[in-house]
């Protein structure tokens, strides 16, 4: 049986990795302060945040990319 809790201890952690790594890729790419680099991972950080608060994460999934530069 799947255990809830611990999943979503998981879910959160692997979200602050992952927000890690984009700030890295922003770093890397002469744009600390920016959010253009990986933006699939900044799509699924954004589905973890929704889903953490109880909201549906497809939402996310419309935003084709032109969109996801301009929100992320």
């Amino acid at each position: 049986m799947m255990n809830h809790e611990e999943l979503e201890d998981w879910a959160g952690r692997a979200a602050q990795e992952l927000q890690e790594f984009c700030d890295d890729a922003q770093a890397a790419a002469g744009n600390p302060d920016g959010e253009d680099q990986l933006l699939s991972v900044r799509v699924l950080i954004a589905e973890y945040e929704r889903i953490a608060k109880g909201e549906p994460a497809w939402p996310v999934r419309m935003v084709d990319e032109s969109e996801m530069k301009m929100k992320f």
